[in-house]
């Protein structure tokens, strides 16, 4: 399995709120167009993800982006997240 990853340093609080969509779209038809060269190359699958440097302030920005990649079918890692918020977003997620 190749793991590919890609760092992306994009600032979701700056960005407009109706920028977010086209932004995500944008970067996940980059991934996997650089994905499909590489797994064409290589004959291998893949696991895409994402690492952005910090998440957004506003949690309802953060609901909003990790659907989006995730229905691209990218994982989403945020850099400066300690495990013990991811845990938590992951348990919030659950009873939701």
């Amino acid at each position: 399995m190749f793991n590919n990853s890609l760092s992306v340093n994009t600032d979701w609080d700056k960005m407009k709120l109706v920028n977010i969509r086209h932004n995500v779209k944008l970067q996940a038809r980059q991934l996997w167009k650089y994905i499909e060269s590489q797994t064409d190359l290589r004959g291998i699958s893949v696991s895409p993800g994402i690492i952005f440097p910090n998440p957004p302030k506003d949690h309802e920005r953060l609901k909003l982006i990790e659907p989006m990649f995730e229905g691209e079918w990218i994982q989403v890692v945020w850099e400066n997240e300690s495990i013990e918020k991811v845990r938590q977003r992951i348990m919030d997620k659950s009873k939701s």
